[in-house]
């Protein structure tokens, strides 16, 4: 009797432990439809985070340049003070290439007085392909120009302003209004990646200018 009562128990523990394996197995894995539902998920969230994530990094540029800007041009008055004038326009040391009246005159608030750090000469925005000369430097610095050059226009100088400074901005295109340095500014209402410049002009601080009749 007592025989028969141990098999029983050895049969019901055997019974158990395989009930206990194979609701583990249960436990512990997921279906393919659960497993559709979570990539389904994941790719949800990823159409909705990259776009906005995307988009932070370009409103992060744009106002790294106003910043970049408003820093070049405080070292444009302390260069003027040393110089009584502001930089010009010249061939940047280890260069021979001389690219024209308006690229690359920051250089020299770098070199050899450190008037700023060099990396707040560095456009985030590259120039356009079409950009005459584009950057032969490489370093793809913020477009500098002299604005008292006599081939420039003269309302600039009247107005108390010297030299301007411009990043193509996220459009990454040239955007004019069909006059001589008549560039449109960007605007991000137009659009987060809309077709303008973004610009300074010194010392008056000016952020656009219409170089009209």
């Amino acid at each position: 009797m007592s025989s028969n009562s141990a098999s029983v128990g050895r049969f019901a523990m055997k019974t158990q432990k395989a009930q206990g394996l194979d609701d583990r197995k249960v436990v512990g894995g997921f279906t393919l439809i659960e497993l559709l539902i979570v990539v389904a998920i994941i790719g949800i969230l990823t159409a909705i985070a990259v776009p906005n994530f995307l988009d932070a990094q370009i409103r992060s540029k744009v106002s790294r340049v106003r910043a970049d800007h408003h820093a070049l041009a405080i070292a444009f008055e302390s260069y003027h003070v040393d110089h009584n004038a502001y930089p010009p326009i010249a061939v940047p040391p280890r260069f021979v290439i001389f690219t024209g009246w308006w690229l690359d005159g920051t250089y020299q608030l770098t070199t050899p007085v450190d008037y700023i750090n060099t990396a707040s000469t560095r456009d985030p925005f590259p120039k356009p392909d079409r950009w005459p000369q584009t950057d032969p430097y490489q370093t793809n610095s913020y477009v500098h120009y002299d604005l008292t050059n006599p081939i420039m226009y003269r309302g600039y100088v009247k107005k108390n302003m010297y030299y301007m400074l411009n990043s193509f901005g996220p459009g990454k295109d040239i955007a004019d209004e069909g006059l001589p340095w008549g560039f449109v500014p960007y605007d991000s209402t137009n659009g987060l990646v809309s077709i303008g410049h973004i610009m300074y002009y010194g010392p008056a601080g000016t952020l656009y200018f219409y170089a009209g009749p």
